[in-house]
């Protein structure tokens, strides 16, 4: 029984120095755990800011087609939904007599050209015949001048032949007086003198004679001409009025078409109808449109910004575009920035995102995310490393693997990557995960992403 009592309490005893070892161990084994974290390289640069501003898809064009003739639709060729391209002849209004009256115009085109024709023919014969007159005034002159040389030169030879018949009767006469010649030698040359006195006076009537015959026949040349030349101006303006029936004609001709042309209605643009407003036949004016066209590809986001907003947007620069109902990123090219203001004092945005299987439809919010520096040659961290308690802002960096507190101030924060000023180089290691449960100095061994 004591033999039994005494084992009883060597084992007791045993058992409280077992557990006694066990709770020396533990302890031991708490303060040396170490804590299994992941981390991230701290870094140094620009801190961006995604901005965003909302806008709305619409159609980039939006268009009505409308006749150009009132009258009673004869032909519809499209419904809601079918594609068009633009000059498509998408209906008709009745003609008329509209082809009838281009076949008269073509007709009176046709006489007016022929018209035209003969005047200028006759125009060319005009000019003919004043090249004619003038080189008959010119011999004219020509003639008259030789006329005027010939007949003064038979005035001069008759002259003197009259002259030497003078002197020859008058010394036949002393000879005569004086015995030394008959009679009749003496009467002789009285006849001689009296025949050259006549020649004279013939010569001196040829020259006068011929001297108006010439006059007369330049002064007839000289209205040759005169008729010449006027017969020309003549024909000059009737090809003037030929000429000027035939624009005419051409003109009458061309409105004869284009009433014909009206007749068929076209599409203005390309794109999808949309609407179809009229039916075979109802009658149709041109003052309202037939059918609605919309242009989908691309399509067109509009948006509205701030005064502050606006250095993010530049004219043909490409921004990452995120449509929210079918969550799909795009990329959209900035159209047109407006100058001034629209009623609400916001800066009207356009820009036009490619959409060639129409996925984007009209109405669709559209997200457009535009990055903006907003801190610049920075320390950056994660921003998961950054921890704040009782308005402190610290980070763990690891130093001989161990978990360095370290108080940072935070400059700007965004989702992902943080802005801080503190006792932080670029390339120190910080904490990203399991910094919650550290404590400064705590024993770390890091781990890779995949662990």
């Amino acid at each position: 029984m004591k033999k039994n009592l005494i084992m009883g309490l060597m084992l007791l005893v045993m058992l409280i120095i077992s557990a006694c070892s066990q709770e020396t161990q533990s302890g031991e084994e708490k303060e040396e755990r170490i804590t299994p974290v992941e981390t991230a390289l701290v870094s140094k640069g620009n801190l961006q800011v995604e901005k965003e501003v909302i806008g709305r898809a619409m159609p980039d064009t939006n268009i009505g087609i409308v006749p150009k003739a009132n009258g009673e639709l004869i032909q519809l060729n499209v419904a809601r939904g079918d594609t068009v391209e633009k000059g498509q002849v998408i209906g008709r209004v009745d003609a008329g007599n509209a082809q009838e009256n281009v076949e008269l115009q073509e007709i009176a085109l046709r006489q007016a050209r022929s018209q035209l024709k003969s005047a200028q023919n006759q125009k060319d014969q005009a000019q003919q015949g004043l090249q004619d007159a003038q080189e008959r005034l010119k011999q004219a002159k020509i003639q008259n001048e030789n006329n005027d040389t010939s007949s003064s030169v038979g005035v001069d030879n008759a002259l003197i032949q009259f002259q030497d018949a003078q002197r020859n009767e008058q010394r036949m006469k002393e000879l005569y007086e004086e015995g030394a010649v008959s009679l009749q030698k003496y009467e002789q040359a009285q006849v001689q003198a009296q025949q050259a006195e006549n020649q004279l006076e013939q010569a001196r009537k040829s020259l006068q004679t011929g001297n108006s015959s010439g006059q007369s026949s330049l002064q007839q040349a000289k209205i040759g001409v005169t008729q010449a030349q006027q017969q020309l101006d003549n024909a000059q303006i009737s090809v003037e009025q030929a000429q000027l029936q035939v624009e005419q004609a051409q003109v009458q001709l061309r409105q004869a078409r284009n009433q014909a042309a009206d007749t068929s209605i076209t599409a203005t643009a390309t794109g999808e109808v949309v609407q179809v407003n009229a039916e075979v036949g109802d009658m149709v004016s041109n003052q309202q449109p037939i059918a609605t066209v919309v242009n989908l590809n691309p399509i067109k986001v509009d948006a509205t910004v701030a005064a502050e907003e606006l250095p993010l947007f530049k004219k043909g620069k490409d921004i990452p575009a995120y449509i929210n109902p079918i969550e799909l990123e795009e990329q959209a090219n900035v159209s047109y920035i407006s100058p001034v203001t629209n009623d609400s004092g916001l800066y009207p945005i356009e820009a036009v995102i490619a959409n060639s299987n129409s996925q984007i439809k009209p109405g669709m919010m559209v997200t457009l995310q535009l990055p903006e520096i907003t801190v610049e040659n920075s320390i950056l961290v994660p921003t998961s490393a950054v921890i704040e308690e009782n308005d402190e802002a610290f980070v763990y960096i690891i130093e001989e693997e161990r978990a360095k507190k370290t108080p940072v101030t935070i400059v700007r924060t965004q989702s992902d990557i943080t802005a801080v000023k503190g006792e932080l180089s670029e390339g120190d290691q910080v904490v990203i995960k399991g910094q919650l449960t550290l404590a400064d100095g705590n024993k770390v061994s890091i781990m890779k992403e995949d662990e």
